[in-house]
């Protein structure tokens, strides 16, 4: 009984990921290839990482922006 609940769990989990989903339901519009798969698959992984790398520059200037000015100084003064 665990192995089978383990293995609808693995597929549940999988089922639950929007890519896997995708690729599913690429898969079930009719004969795909490989390399039709990784060219698609290439695209997505290109957009995610700009995406993140947007995310990236955006938290930095966050970062930036919460520094204290005259770091090392106190009132125009060096510590």
């Amino acid at each position: 009984m665990k192995l089978t609940s383990d293995k609808l769990l693995m597929t549940f989990t999988a089922l639950s990921d929007h890519t896997r989903r995708a690729i599913l339901a690429k898969i079930s519009l009719g004969e795909t290839t490989v390399q039709e798969l990784s060219n698609w698959i290439s695209e997505y992984r290109q957009f995610w990482e700009a995406s993140f790398d947007r995310l990236d520059a955006y938290l930095k200037t966050m970062v930036q922006k919460k520094k204290p000015k005259g770091k090392g100084k106190k009132n125009g003064h060096k510590k």
